[in-house]
């Protein structure tokens, strides 16, 4: 009796699969100003920079180089972000995508006044104060529902209610008036600057606020050399500077137009 012995055939070894070390490879370019804990972050915005690239056959607008000291708002930015964006890449500097819980705007503030947007409560509280101080001003002169706007200011929670959202006109000229700078709001097909009524501007640049899907707002820093034409006033800053001599409010107004509405 013969025993049929079957041999097994012998199946050579796959070659090994390539192994690309994505953060090892973003590590070795940028070798000693990208701190190992934020490898993540940057394979993150490479995928969306090449999205971005690949959808609209242009290249997103980033700082040329890393600064010495990591600064993930540099890098704070999305695809979905940029496609919204109203003004064009070149002028912008930086983006500040804050927290979307309904206190956007405030927490926008909050970055652009205190670097911080975790200060959004005190920004609201601040706000409250300046139109409790001047309710006539909001109330009679521009027309605003003053009751309305400081239960709008009161509201101190996470997430906020739509009743307590950052609003236009009377929030964006509130934030002028009490930080002294230009307010500038930019909306799907509505942009308008916001100018200190009763004194003369003291911050330094202009406070750029964008609306983003329609209730989310994130913060833009101008770059210093852009030569963007900022949105024109709100229809109202000329016409009760005027009925009510405020010289400091018309002095802001000519500086503007010189300054951001002819170039």
């Amino acid at each position: 009796m013969h025993t049929l012995v079957i041999t097994p055939a012998i199946i050579p070894p796959k070659p090994p699969t390539p192994v690309v070390d994505v953060p090892a490879s973003v590590h070795q370019i940028f070798k000693h100003q990208l701190p190992v804990q934020f490898h993540d972050d940057m394979v993150c915005l490479l995928q969306q920079a090449t999205e971005y690239t690949l959808q609209y056959s242009q290249i997103p607008h980033l700082s040329n180089e890393l600064p010495s000291e990591w600064n993930p708002q540099l890098f704070d930015i999305n695809v979905n972000i940029l496609r919204w964006l109203q003004v064009q890449q070149h002028h912008i500097q930086q983006i500040k995508n804050v927290k979307s819980d309904g206190n956007c705007g405030f927490r926008s503030l909050a970055v652009a006044i205190y670097t911080d947007e975790m200060k959004w409560g005190e920004i609201r509280k601040k706000m409250l104060a300046e139109v409790t101080r001047n309710s006539t001003l909001y109330s009679e002169w521009l027309g605003y529902d003053i009751q309305a706007l400081q239960k709008q200011l009161q509201y101190i929670k996470s997430p906020c209610p739509l009743d307590g959202w950052f609003l236009t006109p009377d929030c964006a000229q509130v934030a002028a008036d009490l930080f002294k700078a230009t307010i500038v709001m930019y909306n799907a097909g509505e942009h308008w600057s916001y100018l200190p009524l009763q004194n003369i501007i003291t911050y330094p640049t202009p406070i750029v606020l964008h609306f983003v899907d329609g209730d989310h707002i994130i913060l833009l820093k101008l770059d210093v050399d852009s030569s963007l034409k900022l949105p024109r006033i709100n229809h109202q800053h000329r016409p009760v500077c005027v009925h009510h001599n405020l010289q400091s409010g018309l002095q802001n107004l000519d500086n503007f137009l010189l300054k951001f509405r002819s170039k």
